[in-house]
């Protein structure tokens, strides 16, 4: 059996649905079940999760609720795997929606994620939602974890026993409709790019009217100019990345096998311009990117960190005085000192 656990949390290590979805991964693993896991993120890779979907028997889909909604990340993916138009990916494939919450709203994103799937084409399966007051209550209260153990069992069984639905009427749309709409839309799609692209009649206006024709040329010196700046600060942006990478790659002093962390580390004044640390085996990897699983995120601007790579400042320094933000494992964080030696 071939299960898909995605994830449409913020990826922090307090999360409850993280948590959540870490014990289902372990239940399942009991039960001798194939499992994959992604964690989302804006990126599209829908293409590569809707083939492991098409491959599998079962769907965990599950989310944080912070204030309402489900989360940015899972609606895009919903919405990509709506926009693909592939029902026979979901035909059959059963749904455990998990929505969990510290405030209020976990019904409502439940009812969403089972409404979604129904209108993708899956099936019902069971549903994993609630109130949590604290993620470790997840890890340590012992009721907890009994109800998120059984609700996996019992989406096991499900599966196992391919238990039948009454038919609904989302699925009980005729498939020529489906069909029908496809053709219409591209139908639509094609006329557009046509009228769009057919730009005679705009050009020869333009042509009789020399003050618009200088107007439009305007115009596009302008973009170019935009777009060429931005190129500009893009390749800057990343030299100065690359920079700070190559003066921790020159300290790191960090020997201990047993220790394994990664270090997300963001720039507030520079986008697109985050960098991560990974630890592993004695071993120092750097790389710029996003790390969902980061043990320790850290939030400052390129001033703070110029003064934490040239010895000027302490991580541990520098998060007691705020000049940077932390989140995740503290501990981690004061041990970002010790693996570095940062000279003046």
């Amino acid at each position: 059996m071939d299960i898909i656990i995605i994830y449409g949390g913020n990826g922090l290590a307090d999360d409850l649905s993280l948590a959540a979805t870490k014990r289902i991964h372990t239940v399942l693993k009991e039960l001798e079940v194939n499992v994959k896991e992604h964690h989302l993120s804006f990126d599209d890779k829908t293409e590569e999760i809707l083939k492991e979907i098409k491959d599998s028997q079962g769907v965990v889909m599950a989310t944080t609720v912070e204030w309402m909604g489900i989360g940015g990340r899972l609606q895009t993916f919903l919405d990509r795997c709506y926009h693909a138009g592939q029902k026979s990916v979901f035909a059959g494939k059963y749904l455990m929606s998990v929505a969990l919450t510290q405030v209020s709203g976990e019904c409502d994103a439940n009812v969403y994620l089972q409404k979604a799937w129904d209108i993708l084409g899956g099936r019902e399966g069971i549903s994993l939602y609630g109130r949590v007051e604290k993620f470790v209550d997840i890890e340590t209260d012992q009721n907890i974890r009994c109800i998120i153990d059984k609700k996996t069992e019992d989406f096991y069984r499900i599966i196992n026993q391919k238990r039948q639905c009454l038919p609904n009427s989302m699925n009980s749309i005729p498939q020529s409709l489906d069909a029908s709409h496809a053709a219409a839309t591209a139908e639509k799609h094609n006329l557009f790019n046509q009228v769009v692209s057919d730009d005679t009649p705009l050009q020869q206006a333009l042509e009789q009217d020399p003050i618009k024709m200088k107007q439009r040329k305007d115009i596009e010196e302008l973009s170019d100019l935009f777009n060429t700046k931005l190129q500009t600060e893009s390749v800057v942006t990343g030299n100065a990345s690359n920079h700070y990478l190559n003066k921790l790659e020159q300290a790191y002093v960090g020997q201990d096998q047993d220790l394994h962390c990664t270090y997300h580390i963001c720039l507030t004044d520079k986008p697109n311009s985050d960098m991560v640390l990974k630890v592993q085996n004695g071993k120092l990897m750097t790389y710029m990117g996003k790390e969902q699983m980061a043990q320790v995120v850290m939030e400052m601007d390129s001033i703070t960190l110029e003064r934490i790579v040239t010895g000027k400042l302490t991580a541990q320094r520098g998060f007691l005085t705020g000049q940077l933000k932390a989140k995740g494992n503290f501990t981690l964080l004061y041990e970002f000192d010790h693996l570095f030696k940062l000279q003046k």
